[in-house]
């Protein structure tokens, strides 16, 4: 990816992409140490302190239409690669796109898509808890799936290094989605399927 924007802070690294994207660029990617205004799906908020990686991966490749939603689903699998290339962790996924470690969530997926004059761009959003220091006191203890970080399952994602190589790995995984989109893909469901814990009938409408 030529065009990679890097930030100390950002409310929201899928606003800043938003941002670039109506501005004119059509592809790039945004990552910010840290997010003072991280979102979720349905308007949550996503925890966003330093230690984890904040990455939007914005392109125009694909076109608006009904398999655009399969994008969500098909980005879980994509970051799980990421993370499995990098850490060698196997993480489940909480249907559409929350991807969980031994009972904890470890990743929160945002895919965000912006129609202009003459134009269709697509934000896929990606907030992985890495060296994240998790404090559960004061949260919502209904959770099923409290927030976790892979340093608590994989030595190697202690090292700061560790965050460079998921970054490249992301990257690259995200680059592939949005190619295999593009020309005509779209989710593979029997892998989808494999991983993910409560998995419906139906996964996306077409």
């Amino acid at each position: 990816m030529e065009n990679v924007f890097r930030f100390q802070v950002l409310d929201s690294t899928n606003t800043k992409a938003i941002s670039i994207a109506k501005e004119g660029l059509s592809e790039a990617v945004v990552i910010a140490k840290r997010q003072t205004g991280g979102r979720g799906r349905m308007g949550r908020s996503f925890a966003s302190p330093e230690g984890g990686l904040y990455l939007s991966y914005l392109t125009d490749r694909l076109a608006p239409g009904a398999s655009v939603l399969a994008l969500t689903p098909a980005a879980a699998l994509a970051v799980r690669r990421a993370i499995t290339r990098t850490f060698g962790l196997s993480c489940a996924i909480k249907y559409p796109n929350d991807l969980i470690l031994q009972d904890r969530k470890v990743c929160g997926i945002l895919c965000e898509s912006v129609a202009m004059e003459g134009r269709f761009c697509v934000v896929v959003g990606v907030g992985i808890n890495v060296q994240t220091e998790i404090c559960l006191d004061g949260m919502d203890q209904t959770s099923d799936y409290p927030p976790g970080a892979l340093k608590d399952f994989c030595k190697k994602a202690e090292d700061p290094s560790s965050l460079t190589e998921l970054e490249s790995a992301l990257i690259e995984e995200l680059d592939a989605l949005a190619g295999h989109f593009a020309s005509g893909g779209s989710l593979d469901e029997t892998e989808y399927r494999k991983h993910c814990i409560n998995c419906p009938d139906i996964i996306v409408q077409y």
